[in-house]
């Protein structure tokens, strides 16, 4: 191997002499570059901007009445759930059928436990009858009810719906029971 001409010997330098020679103009400090990872950096935050965006926009696309009424109970037309209780959304109260009421109390059988509950009515319960505002005069016993509750006091009153629909029409509009079917023609079956 041949010498390389002007090519001045290696040597160990001190801090000291290594900072002269810097401040002197002799030799250049070396800069450390952060092109790389600024680069990489940037790529990852367009990553994830991308994705995040790109899922807002699919969410907008799958969020439609049926996610939104079971979350907030409002439809798409600001409109509560079924008959102003909310659609899919679960209050504290009680459904079933009218064992006792008075004035001040109504006893329910629940549907779900099979257990009467009792409530206190006051003066702010509103009751309601197929939309319609109606009084606790006009429940009687044998009705069905939908209970509904305060969040914090689950033994008040707030509303009652009186013979609650919950969709679907019976099979015969002139028997709501239900226990006769007829045909497209009208025959009874």
């Amino acid at each position: 191997m041949v010498p390389a001409k002007d090519v001045p010997e290696r040597r160990e330098v001190s801090p000291e002499e290594y900072q002269h020679m810097v401040s002197s103009g002799q030799i250049m400090k070396p800069r450390r570059t952060y092109a790389l990872p600024a680069a990489l950096t940037g790529l990852v935050l367009i990553v994830l901007l991308v994705g995040f965006f790109s899922g807002v926009a699919y969410q907008k696309g799958k969020t439609g009445t049926t996610s939104r009424t079971a979350v907030t109970g409002i439809d798409q037309n600001g409109a509560m759930g079924a008959n102003g209780f909310g659609g899919g959304m679960r209050s504290p109260g009680s459904t079933g059928e009218v064992t006792a009421v008075s004035d001040s109390s109504i006893t329910v059988n629940n549907v779900r436990s099979g257990s009467p509950q009792t409530f206190k009515i006051t003066g702010s319960t509103t009751v309601t009858d197929n939309g319609k505002t109606a009084s606790v005069g006009d429940i009687e016993t044998g009705d069905t009810v939908m209970i509904r509750t305060g969040s914090s006091d689950t033994g008040t009153v707030t509303s009652i719906m009186l013979n609650p629909s919950f969709g679907g029409a019976p099979a015969n509009p002139t028997d709501p029971a239900g226990t006769t079917d007829t045909t497209d023609s009208g025959a009874t079956i």
